[in-house]
């Protein structure tokens, strides 16, 4: 085998291994947060697959009443280019019958540095749910959760 050919290989194989070793056990959860269960999910090409965590908690800068949402999709095999993984949260606040959805495209968290092209420690989004309990559903995770916003 010639030498680049040996070099791109052990290259190759050095960056799965990193991939497969990515990202800690589990991501520090927020405080008052709900986490939905954890899954394997394959994004939008072969090589964009991993394990996608997701939680929600009132979002208590908000007068009004919101949820926050955070994402950490730990990708195996990392700095895939445009490796996102499409999603809808839906949400409902069982209160007041208001609803809504957000469609995101999710993307890795960077296996060095912890962060995301979004941001530090993951991905936020921002639900204008108003106070009372809330139900969110989300399109990539089975099952729903259920938070309670003051």
């Amino acid at each position: 085998m010639p030498r680049t050919a040996k070099t791109f290989l052990c290259t190759a194989i050095a960056l799965l291994a990193v991939g497969a070793a990515a990202g800690p056990a589990s991501a520090a959860r927020d405080s008052g947060a709900t986490a939905f269960d954890e899954v394997s999910i394959t994004g939008n090409s072969p090589l964009c697959f991993g394990r996608l965590e997701a939680e929600m908690m009132p979002a208590g800068y908000d007068p009004e009443g919101g949820v926050r949402a955070r994402f950490d999709f730990w990708a195996r095999v990392p700095f895939v280019p445009h490796c996102v993984v499409p999603a809808t949260i839906y949400w409902q606040n069982l209160d007041t019958g208001g609803s809504g959805a957000i469609a995101h495209d999710i993307v890795p968290v960077d296996p060095f540095s912890g962060n995301t092209a979004h941001g530090v420690g993951g991905e936020y989004l921002y639900f204008p749910t108003g106070k009372g309990r809330i139900a969110l559903r989300m399109s990539t995770n089975p099952g729903q959760v259920e938070i309670t916003v003051r």
